[in-house]
């Protein structure tokens, strides 16, 4: 299906600052020509100066017509009449659809030029037929949602709920008496880094994340009111082949940023739908996950990799994880990675109450141009303690010489699906299989009643659903991927305080041209690339 619609695109007025003539060699002879400020030429077919526009387009774009409106046009001088001629009419306004990397972009040309006057001022308006897609994204993709109005950057650092008060409002810089909260909205991409590979799927902008907002029913932010988000941490987990959690550590940032904005709108907010399946799976507990990475040391000044603890002696150091309700009874697994140079093989030993419980050997594949070897090695253990310390040392096997740096350290438990008040967030790969649905039963550990409980699917971001939990506190939920859920009551003390950046200045990054040519130089040579770069305006356009 195709269907066809006008878009605004940038409705802004277009004025044109025209300059004394030109002179130009064509064909070994000088010719003098009609100019305004960063106009185009097409010598090799008219002496005419254009104004030319590159604009992206949606990527469902299947045609495009443009209109140009003359608003303010003034007489030539004398002395530039004989310089006007007369615009062929196949080439006062012309357009086409190039594409870059796959990305459509419009690229008109207009020759400013109505009979005897030259245009001042004027407007052009888009006519784009599409595929059939969602209008939404197509406009995201024409404009940032930075582009307009006021934007409040806010930064995390865990995964989990946050609050915003009034107090933090009026903080930011906001007039909380004139917020309608219904109109609050706020945005943001998850915590992950930015995928390396150009290929990977990523948001094209700023999605809106579904919110909860206590109190918006009155159309006034009063002193009880309340803004709760789910945030995520800069550093994320991924399950790897063997259904474990692997750790990715945020190598540029420790937080996270979400932008508030009150908008024209009412904002997402999270829905509680009730759902017709029947559980296939039961389960009472989930897999908790901890790491430890120190970002110390970046062994001579390059790459991207940063290591922590330093062994060269008889370095010991002892690093604590606690685990609430770990089921003590299942074995806690144990993942270790560090790098070392030493010609003889060398290993890291992670000691647990005096016991020995993971060993990891490091390669001595070590020379001139390869610095350090790594090593890493997983493995299982039992502890009945609460806390659970991990004593990490750097056995040299005799070489002297030897050294080594911890990269990082990490642990995962199962633990009891028990909720103590405030809130718990949790993931479980056992229950991920096609086809899987699974009843989740949880224990509560506080003096609350069931109608208080509440439970939200977040795994993603920006569709966060709301699910029932009924009287014998348990929920159903299809788990045909790894999903996570965080078990809440709506009180103010159980969310975490965010932390006010910036408010930001508008951008808008996809309404920008992008460049066809980026010359760096030294400022010695500024006026060479000057020439260089006019010289590629009048060959290339």
């Amino acid at each position: 299906v195709v269907h066809a619609t006008t878009f605004a695109q940038d409705s802004q007025d277009i004025y044109l600052d025209w300059e004394l003539p030109k002179s130009f060699s064509v064909a070994e002879e000088d010719v003098s020509v009609l100019s305004f400020k960063d106009a185009y030429y097409h010598l090799s077919e008219h002496t005419f100066p254009i104004y030319r526009k590159k604009i992206r387009l949606p990527e469902n774009v299947d045609q495009v017509a443009v209109q140009v409106e003359v608003l303010e046009k003034s007489f030539f001088p004398a002395e530039e009449k004989h310089l006007k001629g007369e615009v062929p009419s196949d080439h006062s306004l012309t357009w086409r659809i190039s594409y870059e990397r796959k990305i459509p972009y419009l690229i008109f040309s207009y020759i400013p030029i109505d009979a005897d006057y030259k245009v001042d001022r004027f407007k052009y308006a888009l006519n784009l037929t599409y595929k059939d897609y969602d209008i939404q994204y197509r406009s995201a993709l024409m404009n940032s949602v930075l582009a307009h109005g006021d934007w409040y950057k806010i930064k995390v650092s865990h995964d989990g709920l946050y609050k915003i008060d009034k107090d933090f409002l009026a903080d930011m810089g906001l007039n909380v008496s004139e917020i309608d909260p219904r109109k609050i909205q706020i945005y943001g991409n998850g915590g992950a880094m930015l995928p390396e590979n150009n290929a990977t799927p990523r948001y094209d902008d700023l999605v809106e994340n579904p919110i909860y907002v206590k109190g918006e029913e009155d159309g006034s932010f009063d002193e009880n009111d309340l803004v709760v988000f789910y945030g995520e941490s800069p550093h994320r987990w991924e399950l790897d082949s063997e259904n474990t959690f692997k750790h990715i550590q945020n190598i540029y940032d420790d937080h996270n940023y979400y932008f508030l904005h009150v908008g024209d709108e009412n904002g997402k907010r999270i829905v509680t739908t009730e759902n017709s399946l029947d559980e296939n799976l039961e389960v009472d507990f989930y897999t908790d996950r901890q790491f430890y990475e120190w970002e110390d040391q970046n062994l001579k000044h390059t790459g991207t990799q940063w290591f922590g603890e330093y062994f060269s002696f008889d370095e010991q150091y002892t690093i604590n994880f606690n685990f609430t309700d770990r089921i003590k009874i299942e074995p806690v697994r144990i993942n270790a990675r560090a790098i070392a140079r030493s010609t003889s093989s060398t290993s890291l030993e992670c000691m647990h109450n005096g016991t020995e419980v993971l060993n990891v050997p490091i390669g001595t594949h070590v020379n001139s141009s390869v610095y350090v070897d790594d090593g890493e090695a997983f493995a299982e253990f039992i502890s009945m303690d609460h806390v659970l310390d991990i004593n990490v040392s750097y056995n040299k096997n005799g070489n002297s010489s030897a050294f080594a740096y911890l990269d990082y350290l990490e642990l995962q438990a199962k633990c009891e699906l028990k909720y103590n008040g405030g809130q718990l967030v949790f993931r479980e790969p056992s229950t991920v299989a096609v086809g899987n649905v699974t009843k989740f039963n949880l224990m509560l550990n506080t003096p609350l009643t069931t109608s208080s409980l509440v439970v939200w699917d977040v795994t993603d971001p920006a569709d966060i659903k709301g699910l029932l939990v009924d009287e014998a506190l348990s929920f159903v939920s299809a788990t045909d991927r790894l999903r996570t859920f965080v078990v809440h009551d709506l009180n103010n003390a159980s969310y975490m305080d965010p932390i006010f950046d910036a408010k930001i200045e508008n951008q808008n990054l996809h309404g920008h041209e992008p460049a066809e040519l980026i010359i760096i130089t030294a400022p010695e040579f500024l006026q060479a690339a000057e020439r260089l770069a006019e010289f590629h305006i009048q060959e290339d356009g």
